[in-house]
């Protein structure tokens, strides 16, 4: 669930937070900048000794969306519900991303979005600095 996003969960053991990120960007609700901010974020945040390689890794990306795994290292999960998934794309709508290949109408992920609130919490805590 989406109540366990915060700033841990970088590992390959306990990567919720880190699914989360990806998920967000896979789903458009985010961009590569905002993916690098976030990143970028994590070092401000977090002590040095407790940042996973990969983060400083992510402040300089540049590659496709599918490279994000091969430089995280590892394929990371967040778990979550088919209508918490949906919900991203209704962030991504609601912030007039244009999103290919969306599974559902943008008024379906708008609707999943409200029905959802918890993830529009996630998300404003993962990304402080995107208005939605």
């Amino acid at each position: 669930m989406a109540s366990n996003i915060g700033l841990s969960d970088l590992t390959k053991d306990e990567s919720n937070t880190i699914g989360f990120v990806v998920a967000c960007l896979f789903s458009s609700a985010i961009d590569l900048n905002e993916l690098k901010q976030w990143a970028t974020s994590i070092v401000e945040r977090l002590d040095v000794e407790d940042i996973p390689d990969y983060i400083f890794e992510l402040m300089e990306f540049d590659g496709p969306l599918a490279g994000v795994y091969k430089t995280i290292g590892f394929t990371p999960a967040w778990n979550r519900s088919d209508e918490e998934d949906v919900a991203l794309y209704g962030i991504a709508v609601k912030r007039g991303k244009d999103v290919f290949d969306m599974p559902v109408s943008s008024a379906s992920a708008l609707q999943s979005l409200d029905d959802n609130p918890h993830i529009k919490d996630a998300f404003n805590l993962v990304f402080p600095f995107v208005a939605i």
